[in-house]
């Protein structure tokens, strides 16, 4: 395994639960295709790590203003 790929899989392990199927299927697609609209496999690999990055922090952010309930909010702010 390349190191792009595996960039690309730490990406994919970083996306929440729901969503990992379709953003890793996309992802693999962008990788393939990387070199046909002129970027390279880290180039691609790195943007999905930034990506997988900002969706997890959106997600923290939502379970500490109750968007998944009062209790997941109680509980993420007594672990902080």
């Amino acid at each position: 395994m390349s190191s792009p790929e595996r960039m690309l899989a730490r990406a994919v392990r970083m996306v929440p639960p729901r969503d990992r199927d379709r953003y890793q299927a996309e992802w693999e697609h962008d990788l393939a295709n990387a070199s046909s609209i002129g970027l390279s496999d880290s180039d691609v690999a790195s943007g999905a790590l930034r990506v997988a990055r900002r969706l997890r922090a959106r997600r923290l952010a939502q379970i500490m203003t109750g968007g998944y309930g009062a209790v997941a909010a109680v509980i993420a702010w007594a672990v902080v």
